[in-house]
């Protein structure tokens, strides 16, 4: 298994085996929004700007939240709709809908015949039933798999055997593994045929950037100007701990939480369950929720409410957080929690906030105190943000990436 990636350049030989004979770089993002649609859609923007010829397959709802991208999107992937009820036949459309999205691709790989395909992220659910012709594509065809290793570890679905079998069969076709942190990757047993490389998570345009003072969105959820405020954004999940956040909260008396973002999916606690914890708490008053998916435009005035981030994810949490990219736009401190990965290893190495022991609520209390004296503090380090930036580059994934693939071709 190789360790390290090849190093970023600005040689054109970098991705020379991709753009010969004009053929496309087929990217591949069955999810409809989050963070993981934002990574592609910006991989595939930094491609676009080098002159290849990146095609972008993915589910109509992707498209219609990127409507004009510079790249050649193609919504052609199956979801399964919204309106179905019944948690049986969701789970059956789902393993449905996982199962045929990838043959689609394989019939846009015979179509388009690419020389490059990357998926946005490891997905070896019923792996078995699609891998075929993806394995005979690289090992007869010449095309070059990668894939997006954003969770590595993957907790077992069903008997062990399987899961073995299909995480087996996810990687067959892969020669290149991109992870945000090697050691992590590592440690989940990626077979030694994939390639692992480590590239940069790249910051998030967002709308962050207007030139006007956004709007602060303090007065519209009912919160006084000067009450300190921690924003948890994102997709509502279990493994970020808002239950014990809530709890953590009822020991602050002056701290307002905002949790901003809808479900994560039917295996996740549902948003009524945080808000009922709120009442029982008695905090209800200020714990305010947005039950919804927000759009790039009301990001600014949320983020300016907010004096701090809440990222305190569960201990088996090793992965990166796309939030962590957001809040770069806007500089905000972050009070961080999980097991030892790349957002720990971020906020650590550019001081962007404070890091606390995972799923306690009295750590999670005793951060939101400090959390609340370091924004009161005008004299208090703010962080390395512009480092972060730097070095959470598009360019630098697209370089590795690239450079990834003409190794793998020598």
């Amino acid at each position: 298994m190789s360790g390290n990636a090849p190093p970023p350049s600005s040689d054109a030989s970098i991705g020379a085996a991709v753009a010969r004979a004009d053929r496309p770089i087929l990217l591949y993002s069955p999810m409809t929004e989050g963070g993981i649609c934002e990574y592609v859609h910006a991989q595939a923007n930094e491609l676009a700007a080098r002159g290849l010829r990146p095609v972008l397959l993915a589910a109509p709802a992707f498209l219609a939240r990127h409507p004009r991208p510079r790249y050649d999107a193609r919504g052609v992937l199956l979801t399964v709709p919204s309106g179905v009820r019944g948690r049986w036949r969701r789970r059956a459309l789902h393993a449905l809908v996982a199962t045929l999205n990838p043959w689609i691709l394989a019939l846009h790989v015979l179509r388009l015949r690419p020389r490059l395909v990357v998926l946005d992220a490891m997905n070896e659910l019923l792996a078995p039933l699609w891998f075929g012709p993806h394995w005979l594509f690289a090992r007869l065809g010449g095309v070059t798999y990668a894939a997006a290793l954003h969770d590595p570890l993957r907790e077992a679905v069903g008997p062990g055997w399987w899961h073995r079998l299909s995480l087996r069969a996810a990687y067959a076709p892969l020669s290149i593994g991109l992870s945000h942190d090697l050691a992590v990757a590592r440690r989940a047993g990626v077979p030694d045929h994939v390639r692992l490389v480590e590239v940069p998570h790249g910051v998030f345009p967002a709308a962050a950037a207007a030139e006007e003072a956004p709007t602060d969105s303090r007065a519209a959820l009912g919160i006084a100007a000067a009450a300190p405020v921690a924003l948890a954004f994102g997709f509502v999940s279990d493994r970020k701990n808002l239950d014990l956040a809530i709890d953590a909260l009822a020991q602050v008396p002056e701290l307002h939480l905002i949790v901003a973002g809808r479900r994560g999916s039917s295996q996740d606690r549902p948003v009524g369950f945080y808000r009922d914890r709120a009442g029982e708490r008695g905090v209800a008053e200020r714990c305010h929720f947005i039950d919804r998916y927000l759009a790039d435009e009301e990001l600014p005035g949320l983020f300016a409410a907010a004096d701090f981030l809440l990222l305190a994810y569960t201990r088996s949490f090793v992965s990166q957080s796309g939030v962590l990219h957001i809040a770069a736009n806007w500089n905000k401190p972050v009070l961080a929690a999980g097991g030892e990965g790349p957002l720990l290893k971020a906020v650590r190495s550019h001081a962007l906030g404070l890091i606390i022991e995972p799923d306690s609520v009295s750590a999670l209390a005793d951060g939101f105190r400090a959390m609340m004296r370091r924004v009161g503090d005008p004299e208090a380090d703010r962080g390395h943000w512009d480092s972060f930036r730097r070095e959470a580059s598009w360019g630098g994934n697209i370089d590795a990436l690239l450079g990834a693939v003409d190794a793998a071709r020598r």
